[in-house]
């Protein structure tokens, strides 16, 4: 058996040769080299006797590919979710489309070691290999043509040929999203018919299964910020079922709810405070941008660079000045929604009350305060003031579809039981039992800010007249916030409130 100094040294050679990834080295009983995801800390496991069956060259250059997997076309795993996601667009088996991924990879990172950086240790690696299928030797002629060296390709005809004419047509070394999206679905179309299995395979072959299931939660999250909820809950669907398939638990198994995941990452856009007596200035994170080798430190956002400390890759948070909380302790607080028929099946659209109501969830957990929760509908669903973000999400996202009644002795009956200084109402104020609850109002002792959806009002003259009707009684503890689009949520914390609209006179122009 080789030993480890050995490969070592080849090893901070190949790490030299890619500006030195963090990656570290391990000997281990694998067929040549493979990643390992499971600790947090990457690492190449490497087969205790290749030095029997290859040169230093062509290990070197396997070290390259690996190496390369995570500089180029990197084992990041929001791409590797979002490539085999594409790909069952087209390819329904699960294993098939893993090993077609692996193989756009492989392709990837070998054209650019060649062409981009001039390294021609995979080259050697290749010679040294026996041709393993068809597929193989189709992507060895593709490298061969495409580069004009050798790498140990036998002759085809036929459909291989009129394959290969295909395959010369993608741009490869073009990794942005929309061009690697439309590149692997051509790829895939290409090659799916002559893939024979992944036996012989001269590469590791992984998947989304072999990361660690934090990772894959803070991957899908991330996805979420940029995608629409329909695309997304597909995407959560690949990702379910092939964690479902390796615990053996196809059909039950919810690595997280995909509708709460999306919505709490929209939420995460939000920093919203709603005392406003215990605001002071200060910086908090505003965006993720670029990270850059002379910025500081204290900018770098590892969860966004899945621990990459490359430039590039590499993510930090840009902050602004912002109105925060001062070092009072936060106030436990109660969210009441309104999940009527009258407000946006979350499920099916958008509902900015649900982004809205997890915003200010978010912000009074994450300062250490309990959120309690009502949501209202045929029936009151009652969650007691807790910290376990978890339970306070799933019940702001209930959708009872009933009637818009508030039940107003339980509401009471639960002021009563929990000690409460903040009430937040999200509702678009088409109550059952409006005037009720305005005369309910002043018995609170409490700031009470009732969020207004009035994108989902479908008559809102009622509320008009009872506004009207009720304004003088209303106590200054009590506001009205509007919110009739997503980018009207951070106005929760600083919009305008209801009674200074109907003061100007703007109230009749709803």
């Amino acid at each position: 058996m080789v030993g480890i100094n050995i490969l070592e040294d080849i090893f901070q050679r190949a790490r030299k040769d890619l500006f030195y990834p963090p990656i570290r080295l391990n000997l281990a009983d694998v067929s040549s080299v493979q990643m390992d995801f499971s600790s947090g800390k990457y690492t190449i496991l490497v087969n205790k006797e290749i030095k029997e069956f290859y040169s230093d060259n062509a290990i070197q250059g396997l070290l390259h590919h690996e190496l390369n997997h995570w500089v180029k076309h990197p084992y990041d795993l929001k791409t590797v979710i979002l490539e085999t996601s594409w790909i069952e667009e087209i390819e329904e088996d699960e294993i098939k489309a893993s090993f077609i991924r692996n193989l756009y990879d492989d392709v990837v990172v070998t054209l650019d070691l060649v062409i981009n950086r001039g390294l021609d240790g995979i080259i050697h690696f290749y010679s040294e290999s026996s041709v393993s299928s068809n597929v193989d030797n189709l992507l060895r002629r593709l490298f061969e043509d495409l580069t004009g060296l050798r790498f140990g390709s036998m002759e085809i005809d036929g459909e291989l040929i009129e394959k290969l004419e295909e395959l010369k047509k993608i741009d490869y070394l073009d990794v942005s999203r929309v061009r690697v999206r439309r590149n692997i679905l051509q790829f895939a179309r290409i090659v799916k018919d002559i893939i024979e299995g992944v036996e012989g395979y001269p590469f590791p072959v992984s998947g989304v299964i072999d990361f660690p299931r934090e990772e894959i939660k803070a991957a899908l999250t991330d996805i979420a910020k940029e995608m629409e909820l329909v695309e997304f809950k597909k995407v959560s669907r690949v990702v379910e079922r092939w964690v479902g398939v390796a615990e053996g638990n196809k059909s039950d198994y919810e690595i997280e709810k995909p509708d709460i995941n999306w919505y709490l990452s929209r939420a995460r856009k939000y920093t919203i405070y709603i005392n406003p007596l215990m605001r002071k200035g200060s910086l908090y994170p505003d965006e993720i941008k670029d990270f850059e080798i002379d910025d500081s430190i204290d900018t770098y956002s590892p969860v966004d660079s899945y621990g990459k400390i490359i430039p590039g890759i590499a993510k930090k948070f840009s902050f602004r000045e912002f109105e925060g909380f001062s070092d009072e302790p936060v106030p436990d607080a109660l969210i009441v929604i309104d999940s009527s028929g009258s407000m946006r099946n979350p499920d099916k659209e958008v509902s900015y009350a649900v982004i809205g109501a997890f915003a200010v969830a978010r912000n009074y957990i994450e300062n250490g305060a309990k959120v309690g929760v009502i949501n209202f509908s045929g029936r009151n669903i009652e969650l007691k003031p807790t910290k376990n973000a978890e339970k306070i999400y799933e019940t702001l996202k209930i959708y009872q579809g009933l009637g818009t009644t508030l039940h107003l002795d339980d509401f009471e009956r639960y002021l009563l039981e929990s000690r409460i200084d903040d009430c937040i109402l999200i509702s678009d104020t088409g109550l059952d039992n409006l005037d009720e609850f305005l005369n309910f109002l002043p018995k609170i002792k409490m700031r009470i800010t009732v969020i207004w959806i009035k994108s989902d009002v479908k008559d809102y003259e009622q509320f008009k007249q009872s506004y009207k009707a009720f304004k003088d009684r209303l106590p200054s503890s009590v506001t009205f916030i509007e919110v009739e689009k997503e980018e009207d949520i951070p106005g929760i914390a600083v919009g305008r409130t209801f009674s200074e609209v109907y003061s100007s006179g703007e109230v009749e122009n709803f």
